[in-house]
């Protein structure tokens, strides 16, 4: 074969060769120019991305949160709280219409039923005339569901009340002054220990549904109180770990996760809550005095779909008064979603808003046990469970409170 043939053959060859891979002569060029040039514009694009994302990094590293955990850095993005979108959620609520202004009736740091001096002067009333009569409030035995209530007592002030829970009606002549409910801090004939600076007092206070951002934008001058004349921390990395109340809860207050895993019995029907090692257990067992206080009958934690507790969990439970609160409702305020008239006396209680007699019965536990060592839970849920936009309502009270 000479060297024309043997060139003639090996280019017959080549092209079915290339034919076979799907290039045909005069597209080879074009075809391998524009696949480069899609690959140096993605590899450019690539470049430039990951620029940007180092640039942010360098140089706007004020606008992330950072902590070392055990095996990577957490980073959390710094939100705007008065972010336009935010904004456009926010409301300003109407104050709640409760029925009085003021109560002729009150506790004492002693127990003691007493008339309010101040209002009984200013509606020109004579405490003599005035007769009041009680029933003493109490949790059913073994039930979380239930209460009952004592036979009714004449409790004319000043009068000792030995229960954390009574109603109280009173009258003057044929006018009734006051036909309500009232709490009260009974310390129960067990020692507590007294304190140290070895030992302190906890009180965990928590308001359902509010994110701290929540917090920036609806009670800002709580949020500057906090700041600047109490030696607060703010927790900016803490974060929810679950969709509802019950999930973040139990991790909180038990170290357990809200799942079947950790608790295997969590989804049976009857599921109570007293084996979880709950943080109060610990308290008591170093004698400290022991507080929980949620309100909201339905929507309690432990007992919305759930059987709660079949001992009462701590010292001082307030679930009792919000039981009796709620039967106590005439028919057509139970049902306060129907109306918005409805609703708003839903959210008080006589003279007062729902929270804020969550709120006294926290500082009634701790005056009581002013010397004494405590742990306590109020978790307020009515206020902004529903509707973060009632927190501003608050804003005075809880200053007031801090």
């Amino acid at each position: 074969m000479n060297a024309d043939t043997w060139q003639d053959s090996h280019s017959r060859e080549y092209k079915q060769f290339r034919s076979f891979m799907g290039l045909k002569f005069g597209t080879r060029s074009k075809r391998l120019s524009l696949s480069w040039r899609r690959k140096c514009a993605v590899i450019l694009l690539s470049g430039m991305i990951c620029q940007m994302i180092y640039f942010f990094r360098m140089k706007h590293q004020r606008y992330l949160y950072k902590a070392d955990t055990y095996f990577l850095p957490c980073e959390m993005p710094v939100l705007d709280p008065y972010d336009s979108i935010q904004m456009k959620n926010m409301k300003i609520s109407k104050p709640f219409k409760c029925d009085l202004l003021h109560s002729p009736i009150y506790v004492d740091d002693e127990n003691l039923l007493q008339f309010n001096r101040t209002v009984v002067q200013l509606f020109h009333l004579n405490p003599e005339s005035i007769t009041c009569t009680c029933q003493i409030i109490q949790r059913k035995v073994n039930t979380d569901k239930k209460v009952v209530y004592s036979d009714t007592f004449l409790c004319t002030p000043p009068y000792n009340i030995q229960s954390d829970f009574f109603k109280i009606s009173c009258v003057s002549g044929e006018a009734e002054l006051i036909n309500t409910m009232l709490t009260n801090i009974f310390r129960p004939e067990k020692a507590f220990s007294t304190h140290t600076e070895e030992h302190y007092s906890v009180i965990l206070f928590g308001i359902d549904s509010m994110s701290r951002n929540d917090a920036i934008r609806q009670i800002p001058r709580v949020v500057r109180y906090l700041q600047e004349e109490l030696p607060s921390i703010d927790m900016s990395m803490y974060n929810r770990i679950g969709g509802h109340t019950f999930d973040n809860i139990i991790p909180m207050l038990t170290g357990l996760l809200a799942n079947v895993k950790d608790i295997p019995y969590l989804n049976k029907v009857g599921t109570r809550f007293e084996i979880l090692p709950f943080i109060w257990k610990n308290f008591s067992r170093n004698h400290y005095a022991t507080f929980y206080a949620e309100d909201e009958k339905r929507w309690h934690t432990f007992n919305f779909r759930k059987e709660g507790f079949k001992v009462q969990p701590t010292d001082h439970y307030m679930r009792p008064f919000w039981i009796a609160d709620y039967q106590s409702r005439p028919t057509k305020l139970l049902f306060w979603n129907k109306s918005k008239n409805s609703y708003n006396k839903r959210k008080c209680l006589s003279h007062i808003p729902e929270y804020l007699v969550q709120m006294n019965y926290l500082k009634q536990f701790i005056n009581k046990y002013k010397d004494v060592r405590k742990f306590g839970v109020s978790h307020l849920n009515s206020l902004s469970h529903r509707n973060v936009n009632n927190l501003h309502l608050a804003e005075e009270d809880l200053i007031f409170f801090f």
